[in-house]
């Protein structure tokens, strides 16, 4: 019974390449495998303890499962923890709000609940801080279809174009509500 009353609080969902269904809640981690709707704990990682923030698979077999300021990977097939990392804006451990692959590079990102925006260097094997420029956080992240650029939502700033190659400041250009008004109305 107390392992059904934490499976009732979930807080994020994934699908690995598999099909397997991978979901953090206010306890722990868990994977579900449809075939035979089995749900098996993640154990031996004090996941058991933990509200898991945020979970990712990605394009190349991996499982990322945000909690406690750290990120954990792993192999989705084996289910085998392959690394950690510790999460840090400005020298600050910080939680993660937020996992984006881009589907056009592959490239993953993370928003911070009280920082900025990183993505994951695979040649230094570490989450690397990119530019950020303002006071609220990233919240989400999302590429556009028809362009070369990604929208990104803050928690206060509104939402801004994203060109993650440019590494200043023009990289984010912010969409005001008067860009979308005159939009809407043709002006």
């Amino acid at each position: 019974v107390g392992s059904e009353m934490c499976i009732r609080d979930s807080t994020c969902i994934t699908e690995d390449l598999s099909g397997k269904i991978w979901f953090g809640t206010l306890r722990g981690a868990y994977i579900l495998d449809k075939n035979d709707y089995r749900i098996t704990p993640i154990e031996g990682y004090g996941f058991d303890s933990w509200s898991i923030d945020e979970i990712k698979a990605t394009s190349d077999g991996l499982v990322y499962i945000a909690t406690n300021n750290k990120v954990y990977r792993f192999d989705a097939r084996s289910t085998r923890l392959t690394h950690s990392y510790d999460i840090e804006w400005q020298g600050v451990p910080n939680k993660v709000s937020f996992f984006f692959e881009d589907p056009q590079t592959h490239k993953l990102w993370i928003t911070l609940q009280k920082g900025g925006l990183c993505w994951f260097d695979k040649q230094q094997e570490r989450f690397v801080p990119f530019y950020w420029p303002f006071e609220a956080p990233p919240t989400a992240l999302v590429r556009d279809k028809n362009n070369h650029f990604i929208w990104l939502a803050t928690y206060g700033n509104g939402l801004f174009r994203f060109r993650p190659d440019d590494r200043n400041s023009s990289s984010i250009y912010a969409v005001s509500y008067t860009h979308l008004r005159a939009h809407e109305t043709g002006r």
